[in-house]
């Protein structure tokens, strides 16, 4: 398996214990994910904060694209320095992927397939109402059915790395860090 058979988005180095989440679904990263497989056309949103205690989130935006001539793959890093994912190279991530075994290691063994909530429904129907995965599916081709690369030019101001970082400084954030007061 030289090449990936769906798109992927592959995170480089990043540690264990990381909260992480893509689109709608939320979850701490193991020593064993390297990233997501069977990524679906159209605009995700990927964060990670350092812990699942602090208000800190940091995310970037990416496009697939519904007719690619081959799968999408995303390359990102983890920046001990910064605590967040930073661009990184296709040379690189190839590098990564080869020193991990190869395409196929990584692609069935490190990468979890995606997918938009933590259950699988057991239902035998096809109803959006009885299967809640496609509930939810739907719910984020919804929200994202707008967004365009010139809305995310306006909002993070550039055209190549849609990033975004955010901090709650709401007293009721700050009252539930442990080991920070209210004068800080």
């Amino acid at each position: 398996m030289s090449d990936r058979p769906t798109s992927t988005l592959i995170l480089l180095n990043l540690p264990p214990s990381i909260l992480c989440g893509i689109n709608l679904l939320t979850f701490t990263t193991t020593p064993t994910f390297f990233g997501i497989k069977n990524l679906p056309a159209g605009f995700h949103f990927l964060f990670t904060s350092p812990s699942a205690s602090l208000s800190l989130r940091d995310g970037f935006w990416f496009h697939v694209p519904t007719t690619p001539t081959s799968p999408t793959t995303v390359y990102r890093k983890w920046s001990p320095e910064d605590e967040r994912l930073i661009p990184c190279p296709e040379s690189e991530g190839q590098a990564f992927i080869k020193a991990k075994g190869g395409w196929k290691e990584v692609y069935e063994k490190r990468l979890t397939p995606y997918r938009q909530s933590a259950g699988v429904a057991s239902n035998e129907t096809d109803s959006p109402a009885a299967n809640p995965q496609d509930d939810r599916e739907g719910a984020w081709e919804s929200i994202t059915s707008h967004i365009t690369p010139t809305i995310l030019l306006r909002f993070t101001k550039s055209d190549e790395d849609w990033t975004i970082s955010s901090a709650s400084s709401g007293l009721q954030d700050r009252d539930e860090i442990p080991g920070l007061s209210r004068e800080e």
